[in-house]
């Protein structure tokens, strides 16, 4: 495998630097650059800046699926509402609610190209000021087949 198909992303302010991408500054670049399909699981949201990078996304034409956890208090009731708010006005989200399980994956998947797995959540402690890991991955096939795996989660 060649060294740039996949890259280590981290928080923390002892781990980000010296060849290690930020997990924020990654994933709003990805979901920037996503150009046809956008597919992520959350399990616990409050960064607004995701949710403009979303609107954004939507905005441009992107078809975007969202797998939320919906079986604790990991989202606020002021999140749920944006996101809802987002699913109402653009045909082109769909919104996935898990609610007998818990999805606890961190998943973001472009294009069907490009992959970020790892521990972050879409809060700003998770993708700031915790310490977290995970990778980037610039691998078509593996990026599919973990869009395969999230569209399991649809079957009833």
């Amino acid at each position: 495998m060649k060294d740039l198909d996949v890259k280590i992303l981290a928080t923390g302010d002892k781990w980000v630097g010296n060849g290690i991408r930020a997990f924020s500054e990654t994933t709003k670049e990805l979901i920037d650059r996503t150009q046809d399909s956008l597919s992520l699981t959350i399990f616990a949201l409050s960064d607004d800046q995701i949710i403009e990078k979303l609107r954004l996304a939507l905005e441009r034409g992107v078809s975007v699926e969202i797998y939320l956890n919906y079986s604790s208090t990991s989202i606020s009731e002021e999140y749920l509402r944006k996101l809802k708010e987002l699913e109402n006005k653009y045909l082109n989200l769909n919104v996935f609610r898990v609610e007998n399980n818990v999805l606890h994956s961190k998943v973001i998947i472009s294009d069907m190209k490009k992959a970020i797995v790892g521990s972050a959540n879409t809060t700003f402690a998770g993708m700031v000021t915790n310490y977290e890991l995970g990778v980037e991955i610039h691998i078509p096939a593996i990026a599919h087949k973990l869009e395969m795996l999230l569209r399991r989660l649809r079957e009833r």
